[in-house]
């Protein structure tokens, strides 16, 4: 597993993470926060 994939797996986490804790805490900005994160790996 090279650098940009674990980096890319981690950054995917903590969008996830952010996502969760914006459901959890009805806060809609650190729920869409969460989720650019997780989408902008994707387009790397």
């Amino acid at each position: 597993m090279n650098k940009d994939k674990v980096k890319g797996s981690l950054s995917q986490l903590k969008g996830e993470a952010k996502e969760q804790l914006g459901k959890l805490t009805n806060d809609p900005s650190t729920e869409i926060e969460g989720k650019l994160d997780k989408g902008k790996e994707k387009l790397l």
